[in-house]
């Protein structure tokens, strides 16, 4: 009897466990779409972009070179259309809603209604834009 009750005890939290398993696989698939809006700073600090794009299973990187001129160096972004920054002395900083970006453009998870900004940057240079 008490064999039984274990059996179907496990029995239980095994279909439980499985369940989460495949919640979170399905969850984590790369199965996004929606819009961004891509606002870019040049280096006298005015607003040279500002559009609203449409992604579908893309990521970062994928939606600038289909809707820009873009070039990086070693996996870092140095120039968007006109904007140039070296690398040496300027970089490009990129804010996801206002927020400083952890990631380059080929890691960054889109999200609908995100807004992505790029901002002409002095190297050390560690304020917010408004």
């Amino acid at each position: 009897m008490k064999k039984n009750i274990l059996k179907a005890i496990i029995t239980v939290c095994s279909i439980i466990v499985i369940g989460l398993i495949v919640h979170f696989v399905n969850n984590n698939k790369l199965d996004n779409s929606g819009t961004v809006r891509i606002i870019v700073i040049d280096e006298a600090q005015n607003e040279v972009i500002n559009e609203e794009i449409y992604f579908h299973n893309q990521n970062l990187r994928a939606i600038l070179e289909e809707n820009f001129e873009i070039e990086d160096r070693n996996g870092f972004l140095i120039r968007i259309n006109e904007v140039y920054a070296d690398g040496n002395e300027y970089f490009i900083k990129i804010y996801v809603n206002d927020k400083a970006a952890l990631q380059g453009i080929n890691q960054l998870k889109l999200s609908d209604g995100d807004v992505i900004k790029f901002v002409y940057t002095k190297v050390g240079d560690y304020s917010v834009p408004s």
